[in-house]
């Protein structure tokens, strides 16, 4: 076979792999663990031989989603710290917008697996360098993902907590509405349950825009916003 043909029948091979692993991975969001298994399984040989980094990404990816599934925390971490190293690499050969992506992407992976072991100091670092990578260049989708992270870390502590919380939702909020982003129930209802006390003082206004400007300068545009849509005008000039 010629190294055209044979280049060709690799990356046909590549694509069927990354088909195929990410109907698993929606397999396995479903709750049809085993079905991911199986594909784990049928494709250990046949990707151990790709040489194309986003086959590897994308499989470590799924055995991590299935040991989080199965509340194998500590595995959970010990793969999503193989998934950050295979990013890593991916983007060392490709430095392109989806290899940053799949950074940012797999530094959440390793926050929620730190978060399920309690090692909250831990998993907020790895959220706010997600938060970080989507920001440059902008990625909506994963910066939304970093906000929610990072307020489910302040929702577990006591006391402010919840204030904090509330302030990084309002800013998903906003960018969902902006970049017509998908959102979920159980996120929406805790913003629906937090932002009304957020928004009722002055006081609650200007310590939300101070969480907001330590968390990101970047941000800051998309809270204001959030305020103009919601009518709220404490010490802030109506737009015109």
């Amino acid at each position: 076979m010629s190294d055209s043909m044979q280049e060709q029948a690799d990356a046909w091979l590549n694509s069927q792999l990354l088909v195929m692993i990410e109907q698993a991975k929606r397999a396995v969001a479903a709750g049809r663990i085993k079905e991911g298994r199986n594909v784990v399984a049928a494709l250990s040989d046949v990707v151990s031989k790709s040489t194309l980094p986003a086959v590897q990404f994308h499989y470590c990816g799924l055995k991590f989603q299935i040991a989080l599934a199965e509340e194998k925390f500590k595995d959970a971490k010990d793969l999503a710290t193989e998934l950050l190293e295979d990013a890593y690499r991916w983007w060392a050969l490709d430095p392109s917008d989806v290899a940053d992506s799949a950074v940012a992407d797999a530094h959440l992976s390793v926050g929620h697996a730190a978060m399920r072991l309690h090692a909250f100091k831990e998993a907020r670092q790895c959220f706010a360098e997600a938060l970080r990578i989507a920001l440059h260049p902008r990625k909506p989708e994963l910066i939304k993902l970093a906000l929610e992270s990072l307020a489910l870390i302040e929702l577990m502590k006591p006391g402010h907590g919840s204030n904090r919380a509330a302030a990084l939702l309002l800013v998903r909020e906003e960018l969902i509405y902006q970049h017509g982003l998908p959102t979920e129930y159980s996120m929406g209802a805790i913003a629906d349950a937090r932002l009304p006390a957020l928004l009722s003082s002055a006081e609650s206004i200007a310590a939300a825009r101070r969480v907001i400007e330590q968390t990101s300068p970047q941000l800051v545009p998309y809270y204001e916003s959030a305020l103009d849509r919601h009518g709220v005008y404490f010490n802030r000039p109506k737009p015109n």
